[in-house]
């Protein structure tokens, strides 16, 4: 969980140009609408059968809608029109994730499809 908070707030920051009050707001409504837990998967005894025949503890759905709901439909990649319209620097920005047990990134300096780098033009909620 730690990682995953990680790269949101450096995407938050460094694409978006969040403040941290803006981060922490954005976060704590995450964390009340996104995480679900799967039938069984917290129980005593049997949850870890739960965990592994469900593959995880929390349900999708929730935590997608949420990120959704955060995260403006942008991409990564591209400049940024400031408060005043003009095109301002963006401070770069990678997130890494695994991809079939590799290590790949997302970052808003390469637009990506490249042996290391992802498609950087996807949606901040989706990376």
């Amino acid at each position: 969980m730690q990682y995953i908070i990680g790269g949101m707030i450096a995407l938050a920051m460094g694409v978006h140009k969040w403040n941290a009050d803006k981060c922490i707001q954005k976060f704590r409504a995450l964390c009340e609408g996104g995480f679900s837990v799967k039938w069984f998967t917290k129980t005593t005894g049997i949850g870890w059968l739960a965990r592994w025949l469900r593959g995880s503890i929390y349900e999708t759905g929730p935590l997608e809608r949420a990120l959704q709901k955060a995260y403006p439909s942008k991409g990564l990649f591209g400049l940024r029109r400031g408060t005043e319209g003009r095109l301002c620097n963006l401070a770069r920005v990678a997130v890494t994730t695994t991809v079939n047990s590799e290590c790949k990134l997302f970052a808003n300096y390469n637009c990506g499809n490249s042996k290391y780098y992802l498609n950087s033009e996807t949606n901040t909620w989706e990376a």
